[in-house]
């Protein structure tokens, strides 16, 4: 899998998700396709949209806002081209944890981590990330914000085996 730093169209996208920053994820034919939870938290709303709802030639999507203690998170779960599906593995008001699996494809597609702004992303772009691997952490409240607390860590791509798992919890 390999984390990009820009999108198409994400002006819109923030509008739609009333988001600060993205965290885009591609997930290739040969990687793993199950997503799996990167907070702990509550799954407080998920909206799912068929393709072409939102407007001609929108991909289908699935959105699930997370209420994590430092705020809400989005993880948008997007099947593109014949992927035009995701499955979803929990409900809304459903306490999810941290590598909790949440939903999968079929084949590839990305997802896209829309985190609020006292979330810093920590990849600059282009890296490849693994189960469990650090992707943003929450910046202190210090203005210069170089003091972190917590590390946010994101599962997706191939998956490690438990003994090895680096995800932080909160």
């Amino acid at each position: 899998m390999t984390l990009k730093v820009s999108i198409i169209a994400v002006d819109e996208l923030l509008k739609l998700v009333d988001g600060h920053r993205l965290l885009q994820m591609k997930l290739r034919w040969t990687d793993y396709h199950r997503v799996h939870c990167p907070v702990d938290g509550i799954v407080r709303r998920i909206d799912v949209f068929r393709k072409d709802q939102l407007f001609p030639g929108a991909e289908a999507m699935t959105i699930m806002f997370i209420e994590a203690a430092f705020g809400i998170i989005k993880l948008i779960c997007i099947g593109e081209w014949s992927i035009q599906s995701f499955v979803l593995k929990v409900g809304v008001n459903q306490r999810v944890q941290k590598l909790d699996e949440i939903g999968y494809f079929d084949l590839g597609s990305q997802v896209i981590l829309v985190l609020p702004t006292c979330i810093d992303v920590l990849p600059a772009g282009g890296e490849k990330v693994f189960p469990g691997d650090p992707v943003a952490v929450v910046a202190s409240s210090s203005k210069n914000r170089l003091a972190f607390r917590k590390t946010v860590s994101v599962y997706t791509s191939q998956p490690i085996p438990p003994s090895s798992s680096r995800a932080c919890s909160f």
